[in-house]
This record gives structure tokens, C-alpha cells and sequence, in this order.
């Protein structure tokens, strides 16, 4: 079959990198929800490279060599535009680049 462009391996390909993509953002949903169900009137520290994990914090500190850099919810540390206003920013755009 020649013209065709499209192999049957390159369409199962295909379904199953969207199936495992479904999958891992599934994951990581509940993982999340997990995360909100086990703080609700506890006090946590959460660490993590991740920050979409601690947007609904009451508040984070951000720490730079050592040293704690800013302290505040999401909402005042974006509008500080410092450390973790870059980071989230920097976060942001990593994700809309990764197809």
C-alpha cells in the first residue's frame, strides 16, 4: 500500500499515545483530588515540582537557597511577579509547548 501516508502500526500508534495521555492526566487528577480530600482541616506541607499541586493552598512559601524568598497565597505571590510568579509563568508555558 503505497500513497497512503498512514500504516496501520501508525494509527495504533497514535491511540494508544492519546489513550496513555488520557491515562496520566486521569492519574494525576485523582492523585489531586486525593491531595484536597486528605488537607480539608489539617496542616500540610506539601513539596513539589509541581505547582498546579499547591494553587489552592492557603499559603505557600517559596524557597531560594535556603532561605524562605516569598510567603503568600497563589494569588499574592503572582502579584508580586517574583519567584514564584516566574516559576508559574515558566510552568505555564512548558505545558502548552508539550503536545
Amino acid at each position: 500500500m503505497t500513497g497512503v501516508g498512514i500504516t496501520p502500526v501508525g494509527v495504533i500508534g497514535n491511540y494508544l499515545k492519546a489513550s496513555i495521555l488520557f491515562y496520566i492526566a486521569l492519574f494525576f487528577q485523582i492523585v489531586q483530588e486525593s491531595l484536597d480530600k486528605a488537607r480539608k482541616g489539617r496542616i500540610c506541607i506539601i513539596v513539589t515540582h509541581r505547582l498546579s499541586t499547591i494553587q489552592d493552598a492557603d499559603q505557600i512559601a517559596v524557597i531560594h537557597d535556603g532561605k524562605i524568598v516569598e510567603y503568600g497565597s497563589h494569588l499574592e505571590l503572582m502579584r508580586l511577579n517574583k519567584y514564584y510568579a516566574k516559576l508559574n509563568n515558566y510552568s505555564s508555558m512548558q505545558n502548552q509547548q508539550t503536545p
